[in-house]
């Protein structure tokens, strides 16, 4: 079984029960469980609890009852946390504000504790997937939906998970970072409204240029139904087509609505891959080309997408020579330049692109969007330490973005330079950064650091100080990346037996670390112990199948053991997978 509180596996002999709930010994006691008596939920927590989750609802707001109302900093920054990753997963918001809720109802005095901030969440994470469901009013989907009928009641689904966030998070005392909760949680919830795939194609946005992002599968439909190029004799003909297409386009993501328009002049279709253009000034178009109208042609440049204006130059090298001889005329248009940039890129001429902008950099040293772009670019091409360079020149340029030290400090991030990373995420946070992202990163970057000096300290045989520095961020009930470090400097140090422990926590909750594996196995070879050695060097042959030297170590300890039928069962397995490596290993470990 597990403990509610550090999730450890936890013998029987070593459980206590709270009210149903299972804890491991330590945990029961740091949270003094055997002092606190059940309370009842009450209030708007009443109200969100049922008969599945009453229970739940009574030991969260029993513990949490114990901890002062007012700390509730470490809940708050978990929930930025969340809201600045990649995936923000509503149930795990909700589980977050559940617990500050809870919280939030303590008459304690105690400060929070991270075995305390960890059982309420554990326990608070039993009840968020209930509320969801009871929520949703879930019931089994027909099985004949659309593909687009299917996303569009996932995004019903997960709008109405972020408004029930919404709706705790209301409940809740204001705080410093209530607004920009408030403000992620609602813009997650637009992102759901299908409201924002809706396209309108109307006289207007013809004219100036309706261009469309679709699946490759809807531009060969297209394709199919008039051809990569089709000119519509008005827009009676091109709103008949559009129309009899609607629920092609539904079924691939796009409410595409055609409008009732009065037109009766041609109205040009060009069909790309993955992409489609309408417009009725195909003919000016190509004239403006044909003319080299350099003037004109900047106009149609930012509404027209790149493969109409091949299309109408005759192909792309005839459109690179006519953007080049544009370039003379308007050599300082950065929107020209960032044209021929983006044309050498794709033609794969990295070091012209890059001397090109260097060049137009030089000659124009302070404009944003050419430094960024010459940032990048250098980048790309392995140019750290000048890309570095623009991008502090760009910061110079432009003071007040504060995306531009956010790309700093990812440099010094990517580079190992955690400190200096730290700084320049601390510089976007006061320019007004995002704080639901950089609260992240920083927090990142904070422990690399700390990871970096204790890698080095190991590295170095100093153990006893690596030691000093992991015990100032070792929790033993929050199992994390410090215990595995712990561990392995305890076992540096000749401390086997008290490593062993907490390598075995750590692995308990992180089982997919074969670095974790192969330390315990050593720890357990330094003991003797060779036939537990065995099962983790198997775990870490199960984790890599084409690392053999996990296997040969598997097959040494059995032959250790006189298990000399397991033995060569092994070593056959890692000569089947790699015969030369598996012999160059044994003569290894002979010599």
């Amino acid at each position: 079984m597990r403990c509610r509180s550090c999730m450890r596996t936890t013998a029987p002999s070593q459980t206590k029960s709270f009210f149903g709930i299972d804890f491991c010994t330590r945990c029961y006691d740091a949270l003094n469980l055997k002092d606190l008596e059940k309370k009842e939920v009450n209030g708007y927590l009443l109200s969100l609890s049922n008969e599945s989750t009453k229970h739940f609802f009574d030991i969260l707001v029993t513990i949490a009852s114990a901890f002062d109302r007012n700390d509730t900093s470490a809940l708050t920054d978990r929930c930025i946390e969340v809201l600045g990753g990649d995936t923000a997963v509503p149930e795990d918001i909700l589980t977050i504000l559940l617990a500050l809720k809870a919280l939030q109802e303590s008459d304690g005095s105690t400060s929070l504790t991270s075995v305390g901030e960890m059982t309420l969440l554990n326990i608070a994470a039993r009840i968020a997937p209930e509320l969801v469901k009871a929520e949703r009013g879930l019931s089994q989907l027909p099985d004949n939906l659309s593909e687009y009928e299917i996303l569009e009641r996932g995004r019903e689904l997960f709008k109405k998970d972020y408004g029930l966030c919404i709706a705790v998070l209301d409940q809740l005392e204001p705080s410093d970072h209530s607004e920009s909760i408030r403000e992620s949680l609602t813009g997650l919830q637009n992102t759901c409204d299908p409201d924002l795939t809706r396209k309108e194609i109307n006289l207007s946005t013809v004219t100036e240029g309706f261009y469309l992002e679709c699946s490759r599968d809807m531009t060969d439909l297209l394709i199919d139904e008039c051809g990569e190029e089709y000119t519509f004799s008005g827009w009676e003909q091109l709103k008949d087509t559009f129309r009899s297409l609607e629920e092609d386009f539904r079924n691939d993501g796009v409410s595409l609505i055609t409008a009732e328009e009065e037109y009766n002049a041609p109205i040009s279709l060009h069909v790309g891959e993955g992409e489609l253009c309408l417009t009725t000034e195909w003919e000016s178009i190509k004239t403006t080309i044909q003319l080299r109208d350099f003037a004109t042609f900047l106009t149609y440049q930012e509404n027209i997408p790149l493969f109409v204006l091949e299309k109408a130059a005759g192909g792309r090298e005839p459109f690179f020579n006519f953007v080049e001889a544009a370039l003379l005329d308007y050599p300082e248009n950065i929107d020209l330049t960032l044209l021929y940039t983006y044309l050498l890129k794709e033609e794969v001429k990295i070091e012209e692109a890059l001397q090109f902008l260097e060049e137009k950099a030089a000659h124009i040293p302070d404009n944003p969007e050419l430094l960024s772009e010459l940032a990048d670019l250098l980048e790309e091409n392995g140019q750290q330490e000048k890309a570095l360079k623009t991008l502090e020149h760009l910061a110079e340029v432009d003071a007040e973005d504060w995306a531009v030290p956010l790309r700093i400090g990812r440099f010094y991030e990517i580079t190992g330079e955690f400190r200096k990373a730290k700084e320049y995420y601390e510089k976007a946070v006061s320019l007004g950064g995002k704080p639901l992202l950089l609260t992240r990163v920083i927090k990142r970057v904070e422990i690399s650091a700390v990871l970096k000096v204790i890698e080095e300290l190991l590295q170095e045989e100093r153990n006893e100080e690596a030691l000093e520095i992991i015990d100032e961020h070792y929790d033993p009930f929050n199992i994390n990346v410090f215990h595995y470090y712990k561990g392995l400097a305890l076992s540096r140090a000749g401390n086997l037996r008290e490593a062993l422990p907490i390598l075995k926590d750590y692995l308990d909750i992180f089982p997919e670390d074969g670095e974790g594996w192969l330390e315990q196995a050593s720890i357990y070879l330094g003991l003797g112990q060779f036939m537990a050695a065995a099962r983790c060097f198997r775990r870490c042959f199960t984790l890599d199948p084409d690392d053999i030297k996990p296997l040969v170590m598997e097959a040494l300890c059995h032959k250790r053991l006189g298990r000399s039928r397991n033995y060569k069962r092994c070593i056959n397995e890692a000569r089947r997978i790699d015969p030369e490596g598996t012999k160059e290993l044994l003569r290894e470990f002979r010599s």
